[in-house]
Order: C-alpha cells, then sequence, then structure tokens
C-alpha cells in the first residue's frame, strides 16, 4: 500500500482530538524521569520534528511505509542528565566567582537573592525533588553564600593590579 496505509475515515483518526487522547503508546515511558527529561521528551522534539529537523537526525527505527519515526527516550533522558549535572556543578562555581568580585555587600546581598531564586528553579525544574528537599536544599545553598560573602569580606577593594588587597 505504500504511505498511505489508512484510507477512508481512518486516515483522519489522529485528527480528531478527543479521540487522539484515546490512544496509547505499548512502550512505557521511564517513571524516573524528570520535569526537564519529559519536557524534552514530550514537547521539544515533537516541536523540532514539526520544524524537519527529523531528516538531519536518523532515528533508532523507521517505518518507511507508514512514515512513522521512533526516538530513543534513552538518549534524551541521557542528554537530560547531562544538562541537569553541568548546571549542578555551575551554578554554584559561578555564584562564588562572581560573589568574590561583588564590589559591596549590599550588591552581594542581591545577588545572593537572584542565586537563590535561579537554584530553587533549576532544582524545581530538573528534578523532582519534593518541595521540602528544594526548600532544605535551597536554605542550605543560601546558608552557604552569607557565609562566604561574611568570610571574604566584600569591602576590600581591588588593587590596579587586579589582586583584592
Amino acid at each position: 500500500m505504500g504511505n498511505c496505509a489508512l484510507l477512508g475515515r481512518e486516515a483522519h483518526v489522529w485528527d480528531d482530538k478527543e479521540a487522539s487522547k484515546e490512544l496509547v503508546t505499548i512502550c512505557a515511558r521511564h517513571a524516573e524521569s524528570d520535569r526537564l527529561s519529559r519536557w524534552l521528551t514530550d514537547s521539544l522534539v515533537p516541536f523540532v520534528h514539526r520544524m524537519g529537523a527529523y531528516r538531519l537526525v536518523k532515528p533508532n527505527t523507521a517505518d518507511v511505509e507508514s512514515g512513522i519515526r521512533i526516538h530513543a527516550d534513552d538518549s534524551l533522558l541521557a542528554v537530560a542528565n547531562t544538562i541537569t549535572t553541568v548546571l549542578a556543578s555551575l551554578l554554584p562555581t559561578v555564584c562564588t566567582i562572581v560573589l568574590y568580585f561583588s564590589p559591596s555587600t549590599l550588591t552581594s546581598l542581591g545577588l545572593i537573592v537572584v542565586f537563590t531564586f535561579l537554584f530553587s528553579f533549576i532544582l524545581a525544574v530538573a528534578t523532582d525533588a519534593r518541595r521540602v528537599e528544594i526548600f532544605a536544599a535551597t536554605a542550605a545553598f543560601a546558608a552557604v553564600e552569607v557565609v562566604f560573602v561574611g568570610a571574604t569580606g566584600n569591602s576590600v577593594a581591588i588593587s590596579a593590579t587586579g589582586q583584592r588587597g
């Protein structure tokens, strides 16, 4: 039959929004996937596919007759895990460097607010942590930032050679 396996009423079964809610997949999604992983697999991949990028990436399986392409969730989960790992190591490092070169304590306190918000937002989006766990981790992160600012004494000026003195 070629590329027209469904004819007649069956050809438009996926056009009906109510009927498409009843369609299911046999392959279950990973139960441990977080919001970032679900966003990648459920929103970003279909969007990129609609934009025509499916031609650039060879899927694991392709049914030539029906035009159905199957993308493995494992590779998308690996991308999400990589993004999460990079953010987890980058955010505290960037925060420390920026706070070290902050010109005043007031500026440092404003930066603490910004970095603490970013930290909690990333935890909420990139993990499946419960609210109490996010709250505890955010409080600990903010406490470390405040102790760092207090220990470095941001009133020290940077000399012309770039040394703190």
